[in-house]
């Protein structure tokens, strides 16, 4: 098996395939090829390993979760998501390691194995000293719609990094609409960091909670291109009819750009004569046209549909 990785990249492939279909049998001799100073060797086990999914292989592939290249650390925990569950207990003991880079990717994968009993691994997590490591934690909260930790989320909205609070507040988005939440959130929409004012403006809109429309009305009348845009597109998928006069009004004094998103917005608010009579406006405008049609097939009322039929 030594001149399994040669030159030729159509032969190669043929050889990694075929060493895949020989299955478990692979596994023992390959094991020592993830050590190679050859980073074509190592990507290349790697790969035949994900294939043949042996928990065997688990073990010597989180040792490349320390590497130094960051191609290798993601072709292995690809792999290592591969293998599946079995994979699991590798990455929550990666939790305890003295290396903060294995904490981190042990996180920010966790996820993808949607195990709802790791939760006190993440809790664990949030004390980490790293910041990236607490941001993954709260990240994975979300992901996984732990509500049960909502309160956490909430404490993380505190923390001194921009990094951690920003995945709070898309978190708490994710899972939560109670007043509590959205109170916290509230206090987010202000916060000193724009990363964080964007992930709760987006946290809002994915809650598509009521109680804080008046607020990301305020939003409108930022500065900041990223988080108007933001409040746009939240204010859209909240579907208050409150919105509808504001962002006619930004409609009307805004540039092209902000104006798609405005369009589209009021599709997904739904109609009303108000509503229609600036769509119908946009069906003229040649760059509008396309997002003008989209606007009306979301609000698909008779009406709607009505408009649609007179453009065929």
């Amino acid at each position: 098996m030594r001149n399994w990785v040669i030159n030729d990249s159509t032969r190669s492939r043929q050889i990694r395939t075929d060493l895949v279909e020989k299955g478990e049998v692979v596994v023992k001799p390959l094991i020592p090829k993830l050590k190679s100073d050859d980073v074509s060797i190592v990507k290349d086990t790697l790969w035949i390993l994900g294939k043949v999914e042996d928990s065997r292989a688990i073990k010597p592939i989180v040792q490349l979760l320390g590497d130094e290249s960051t191609s290798i650390r993601k072709k292995a925990v690809n792999t290592l998501l591969s293998i599946g569950k079995e994979a699991l207990l590798a990455f929550l003991e990666q939790l305890s390691s003295d290396e903060v880079v294995r904490r981190r990717i042990s996180l920010w994968y966790l996820p993808e194995f949607n195990d709802p009993t790791i939760g006190s691994h993440l809790i664990g997590a949030l004390e980490d000293e790293d910041a990236l490591v607490r941001r993954n934690a709260v990240r994975a909260i979300g992901i996984l719609n732990m509500s049960t930790h909502l309160d956490y989320l909430i404490d993380a909205l505190q923390d001194d990094r921009w990094e951690v609070r920003q995945w709070a507040a898309y978190s708490i988005g994710l899972i939560s609409k109670n007043k509590e939440a959205q109170n916290s959130l509230k206090d987010a929409l202000n916060d000193v960091s724009v990363h964080v004012q964007y992930a709760a403006i987006v946290a809002c809109g994915d809650s598509c909670s009521k109680q804080l429309v008046n607020t990301l009305l305020s939003k409108l009348n930022q500065n900041d291109l990223l988080l108007k845009t933001a409040a746009i597109k939240a204010l859209g998928n909240i579907g208050s009819r409150k919105s509808i006069e504001p962002l006619i009004n930004l409609y009307e004094k805004e540039d092209f750009y902000i104006r798609t998103e405005i369009v589209l917005a009021l599709g997904r608010i739904g109609g009303s004569s108000k509503i229609y009579r600036i769509l119908k406006s946009a069906l003229l405008d040649d760059d509008l046209h396309k997002y003008a049609l989209i606007a009306l097939q979301l609000i698909g009322t008779n009406e709607s549909k009505k408009i649609l039929g007179e453009q065929e």
